[in-house]
């Protein structure tokens, strides 16, 4: 499933302001250095393959 963030900036569906923009940007940044936290400490601790 491909996810499209940028399409929830179509203000003729939602409504936000420059505090809320501030606040999703945050979260997600936040989000994606866990992602890449918790990726990394997993191939650490198994580097013998990568599968999907």
């Amino acid at each position: 499933m491909q996810v499209h963030l940028s399409k929830c900036s179509n203000v003729n569906n939602y409504e936000y302001n420059e505090d809320d923009l501030n606040k999703m940007v945050k979260a997600i940044k936040e989000e994606l250095k866990t992602m890449e936290t918790l990726y990394k400490k997993n191939l650490k601790s198994n580097t013998e393959s990568f599968n999907f």
